[in-house]
C-alpha cells in the first residue's frame, strides 16, 4: 500500500490549471462529480475509489491532476489508400510513454467530439475536418499514471477521410504535447505494432493498447483467463486442501476395495477347502465359494480404479500461506520409482508405494519393502 502524488501535480499542474488544488479529497463535494461521471464510481470516507482496477498507488493521485475520474477524448482519424491499406494519425508523446491517438482532457462546456477536434489540431496541425465525426462509448483506460483515487476515462471519436493516395494524405506535424505526428499503417493491431517498431522503434501507449486492438480488429480481444490463485494465497490453499481430501478419500476407498478382495479370496479358499475335505460336493458350498470369489473380484476392480486415481492426483504447488499453515503436517515428495508389474503393485505396493516412509522420508522401494506397511495400513 503506497501513497504518492507527483510533485508536478501540486506545482506545475495547479499553476497551469490541469490539477485540483485541493490536497484532501474528503473536502471535495463529490455529488456533482459523481453525477457527471462517464463511468459510475463510489466514494468511501470522502475518498474516490477507482471503479475498474487496483493500481500500485493506493492513496494520492500519482501523476494525474484530478481526483477521481478525468474525462478525455481521443481523435481516431483514418484513410484508405488505393491498395486498400488503412492509415491512421498517431502522435509520439513527449513524456516518453509511446505512440498514442491525438487527444486530451475534455474542457468544461465541451463535448467529447469538440475536445477531440481541438486536440487533433493542437497536437498535429490537422484542421478543417468538421463533419463525419462519430463519438464512441466512453471507456476506462489503464493509464500508467493513474492511482486508486485518480484515473482516466476516454471517449474515442472517429472519422474516415475516404480513399486517398499515400502522398496525398494531409500533412501532420507534432506540436503541444506531441513530439512527433505521423500517418501509420494500421490494417490491424499487429501490423500497427510492427510498423511502429520498424519505422520509429516505438510502441503503443499502454493506456491505448486494448482500445486500439478492439477498434482495429472490429472485435474485442479474447479475454485473458482468470489468473490462477497465487501460491501461498488463501484461495490456493483451499484448492490444495480440497485436492488433498479427494486424494485421501480415493486411497481410503481403494484400501477398502483391496481389503474386500483379500477377504473374498481368503473366504473362497476356505470354503473350497472345506467342501473338498468332506469329499462331497455341496451345492451351497460351491455357491458360497463363487459368491466370495465374485466379491473378491469386485473389490479388486474397485481397488485398481481408486488407488490408481489416488496415485495420479496432482500435488498442490507453492507454499502455504500463514492463514492455513499448520492445518496439515508438511509432507515430503518422493522421487519417481520404477513401475511395478500390476499384480505385484496391487498385492504389495498399491496402498503405500507412493508414500514416503514415516521414519526416513524415503520412498517405499523396492516393492517388497511396501509389504510390512501394507499389512498395517488399515490401522494407520
Amino acid at each position: 500500500m503506497r501513497t504518492y502524488t507527483h510533485p508536478d501535480v501540486l506545482t506545475k499542474g495547479v499553476r497551469e490549471g490541469w490539477a485540483d488544488p485541493e490536497t484532501d479529497p474528503a473536502r471535495i463535494d463529490w455529488a456533482p462529480r459523481q453525477a457527471r461521471a462517464a463511468i459510475p464510481f463510489r466514494v468511501v470516507d470522502g475518498r474516490p475509489v477507482n471503479p475498474c482496477e487496483r493500481t500500485s498507488i493506493r492513496y494520492g493521485r500519482n501523476q494525474l491532476g484530478h481526483w477521481g475520474e478525468a474525462l478525455a477524448a481521443d481523435a481516431l482519424v483514418t484513410a484508405t489508400d488505393p491498395d486498400g491499406h488503412r492509415w491512421m494519425v498517431m502522435v509520439e508523446r513527449r513524456d516518453g510513454y509511446g505512440w498514442a491517438l491525438p487527444g486530451g482532457h475534455v474542457d468544461p462546456g465541451e463535448t467529447p467530439t469538440q475536445a477531440a477536434i481541438r486536440e487533433l489540431a493542437e497536437e498535429t496541425g490537422l484542421r478543417g475536418i468538421t463533419s463525419g465525426w462519430q463519438a464512441m462509448a466512453p471507456r476506462y483506460v489503464p493509464d500508467p499514471r493513474a492511482s486508486d483515487e485518480a484515473w482516466m476515462v476516454t471517449v474515442p471519436v472517429r472519422t474516415h477521410l475516404g480513399i486517398c493516395r499515400r502522398e496525398d494524405l494531409p500533412a501532420v506535424t507534432g506540436a503541444d504535447d506531441a513530439a512527433r505526428a505521423a500517418w501509420v499503417l494500421a490494417d490491424d493491431y499487429p501490423q500497427l505494432l510492427g510498423y511502429l517498431a520498424a519505422t520509429y522503434g516505438g510502441d503503443v501507449f499502454a493506456a491505448h493498447r486494448r482500445m486500439l486492438a478492439e477498434i482495429l480488429t472490429g472485435t474485442s480481444p479474447t479475454p485473458a483467463p482468470a489468473p490462477a490463485a497465487a501460491p501461498g494465497s488463501v484461495v490456493a490453499d483451499l484448492h490444495a486442501e480440497a485436492a488433498t481430501v479427494r486424494a485421501e478419500l480415493a486411497r481410503v476407498d481403494g484400501k477398502a476395495g483391496l481389503l474386500l478382495s483379500w477377504a473374498g479370496a481368503a473366504l473362497a479358499v476356505v470354503t473350497t477347502a472345506t467342501t473338498t475335505a468332506t469329499s462331497t460336493v455341496h451345492l451351497p458350498g460351491v455357491m458360497l465359494a463363487g459368491l466370495w470369489t465374485a466379491a473378491g473380484l469386485l473389490g479388486l476392480a474397485v481397488a485398481v480404479l481408486l488407488l490408481s486415481s489416488a496415485r495420479t492426483s496432482p500435488a498442490p504447488e507453492g507454499p502455504r500461506s500463514s492463514s492455513t499453515r499448520g492445518l496439515h503436517p508438511p509432507t515430503r515428495s518422493c522421487p519417481p520409482s520404477p513401475p511395478a508389474p500390476p499384480v505385484v503393485w496391487l498385492l504389495t505396493c498399491g496402498c503405500c508405494r507412493a508414500w514416503p516412509s514415516p521414519s526416513t522420508g524415503a520412498c517405499a522401494w523396492p516393492w517388497i519393502s511396501c509389504l510390512p506397511r501394507c499389512w498395517s495400513w488399515p490401522w494407520r
